[in-house]
C-alpha cells in the first residue's frame, strides 16, 4: 500500500514552544517581546555548553574576555558593560533557574542540563530580578525525569583535549519525587609552547563540576524544585607575538620568533587563573484558583584568582622579565564573592481581560 500523504497544514505547523520570557509559561508566539530560544539538546549536540560558546548561535549577542573569567562582559545588539572591576553589575542580566547572577564573572561557568535558553532583547524592567538595561540570559534548567534513563558523552580532540559528560535521572517516590545528577570533566593540555626554563603548555584548561536537583510535587498544585551546583576551573589563558619590527622587543621573547605562525612564548610567571562557582536554590510554586505564587530562594558564592600579564616577556640575555624598552606588568587579583536573593512573585490567571505579575526582589 502506498505510504498515507501528510496534511499540508499539519506538515508546515510551527510547533510549539514554551517560554518563561514574561515570567509566567506562555507561547512563544503570543509573547509581545523580542525573544530568541535555543534548545538545549541542540546545543549539546554543537558541544555549546558554556555561555561563551552559546552566544555563538545568535547573531544579536557577543561575549568578550579579557585576561580573565572576572573581566567578562555579555553585549545584546552591541550594548553592554565593558570592565574590569568585579564589582559592577552587568547591564546583560544571566539569569539561571531563576537565580539571578549578580557579577559578570558568573556567567562564565558550564552549564548543565540546559532545558532550553531565552535571549531577550532590550530593556526588561524589573522583570528579572533588577533592571537589566541590555538585556537578558535566561537559562531554563531540565526538571528530574519520572523515568530512569542516564548518559555518557565523551570526546577526545586533537592536542589531548578530553570532555566526559555523564548523568543519571529518575524517580525516588513515583509521582512525588524525582532527582537527577550530571557531572563534567574536561582537560586540555594547550597549544602554546613556554620556551622559558620549566616552563611546559599554555592556553589550557581544567574544569570538574556537579549540578543535582530534586524535584518535589506533594500535591497538584505545588511543585518544588532543590538545585545545588558546583564548579571549579583552571586555565592559563596566554597570548603569542603576532609581528613586531621592534629590535628590542624582539631581544625580550627571544628565542620566540615572531610571526603568524608562532606558537611560543618566553614567560617566566605565565598566567593562571583559577575559578569556584557554587550554590544552592529552592524553588517553590503554588497555584490557587488560577493564580501562580512563586518563591525562589538562593545563595552563591563565587571565588576567582588570577594572575595575568599584559606582555609576558622573560628576558633570557638579561636573565630578568623586564627590558627598559617594554617593561611587563602584571595583574594579580582576588575575589571573593558571596550572594543572597529572595524573590516572591504572583501572576493572575490566564485568559483574564487584563493579566498581570506583582512581585518584589
Amino acid at each position: 500500500d502506498p505510504a498515507p500523504i501528510t496534511n499540508r497544514e499539519e506538515s508546515a505547523a510551527v510547533p510549539s514552544v514554551t517560554v518563561n520570557a514574561t515570567r509566567r509559561n506562555a507561547s512563544l508566539q503570543s509573547v509581545p517581546v523580542a525573544v530568541s530560544v535555543l534548545d538545549g539538546d541542540a546545543l549539546t549536540q554543537a558541544n555549546r555548553t558554556s555561555i561563551d560558546t552559546i552566544v555563538q548561535e545568535v547573531p544579536s549577542v557577543t561575549f568578550r574576555q579579557q585576561g580573565g573569567n572576572k573581566d567578562t562582559t555579555i553585549f545584546v545588539r552591541g550594548i553592554g558593560t565593558i570592565s574590569t572591576s568585579p564589582g559592577v553589575e552587568p547591564t546583560v542580566s544571566t539569569v539561571i533557574d531563576g537565580v539571578v547572577y549578580a557579577r559578570p564573572g558568573q556567567a562564565t561557568l558550564d552549564l548543565l542540563d540546559i532545558e532550553h535558553i531565552e535571549i531577550l532583547r532590550g530593556p526588561q524592567g524589573t522583570l528579572f530580578g533588577k533592571n537589566a538595561s541590555s538585556g537578558v540570559l535566561n537559562v531554563i534548567g531540565r526538571k528530574s525525569s519520572q523515568e530512569t534513563s542516564g548518559f555518557v558523552d565523551a570526546a577526545y580532540y586533537e592536542g589531548n583535549e578530553k570532555r566526559v559528560r555523564a548523568g543519571v535521572s529518575g524517580a525516588i517516590q513515583p509521582g512525588v519525587v524525582a532527582a537527577s545528577v550530571t557531572g563534567l570533566y574536561a582537560d586540555f593540555n594547550g597549544n602554546v609552547d613556554n620556551v622559558h626554563a620549566g616552563g611546559g603548555k599554555l592556553n589550557g584548561y581544567d574544569r570538574k563540576g556537579v549540578r543535582a536537583r530534586v524535584d518535589i510535587t506533594p500535591t497538584k498544585d505545588l511543585d518544588i524544585a532543590l538545585i545545588a551546583d558546583y564548579l571549579r576551573s583552571n586555565s592559563s589563558p596566554t597570548f603569542t607575538a603576532y609581528k613586531s619590527t621592534a629590535a628590542a622587543f624582539n631581544a625580550g621573547i627571544a628565542p620566540v620568533v615572531a610571526g603568524p605562525e608562532n606558537r611560543q612564548v618566553n614567560a617566566d610567571i605565565p598566567a593562571d587563573i583559577r575559578d569556584k562557582n557554587k550554590g544552592l536554590s529552592a524553588q517553590v510554586d503554588y497555584r490557587f484558583n488560577g493564580y501562580t505564587l512563586t518563591s525562589i530562594t538562593a545563595v552563591r558564592d563565587w571565588d576567582n584568582t588570577q594572575y595575568t600579564s599584559t606582555s609576558a616577556i622573560g628576558n633570557a640575555a638579561e636573565a630578568a622579565r623586564i627590558t627598559a624598552a617594554f617593561p611587563a606588568t602584571r595583574d594579580i587579583g582576588t575575589v571573593e564573592f558571596s550572594q543572597a536573593s529572595q524573590e516572591l512573585r504572583l501572576a493572575s490567571p490566564k485568559g483574564d481581560f487584563a493579566e498581570y505579575v506583582v512581585g518584589g526582589f
